[in-house]
């Protein structure tokens, strides 16, 4: 059985640690960086909404689709929040998670 292939590298789509911001890369930066990295493949579909992307260090391999590392920020972003609205304060005025996480 062949091991997979090893880790190319990890795409940062934050701030460099030691650099405090309370600025997140816009969604057209993560973009921007993930589609000059030479060892993803294809296209990003379509630019995620703002918000839309956790922010975070994403591994991936060589030949690994830049939609797929897209793919990954919005699925951590979903759970992240899934799970901070299942555990809210209910009197909090907030209506739905996408107002979460417009706060």
């Amino acid at each position: 059985m062949r091991s997979p292939p090893a880790l190319t590298g990890v795409i940062r789509n934050h701030p460099p640690a030691g650099r405090r911001s309370k600025r997140k890369r816009p969604s057209w930066q993560v973009v921007e960086r993930v589609n000059a990295d030479a060892d993803l493949t294809g296209n990003i579909e379509v630019l995620p909404p703002e918000g839309s992307l956790l922010p975070g260090a994403y591994s991936y391999r060589r030949g690994d689709t830049r939609q797929s590392v897209i793919d990954a920020m919005t699925a951590a972003m979903d759970e992240a929040l899934a799970e901070v609205w299942e555990g809210r304060d209910e009197d909090l005025p907030i209506d739905s998670p996408a107002d979460l996480v417009i706060l």
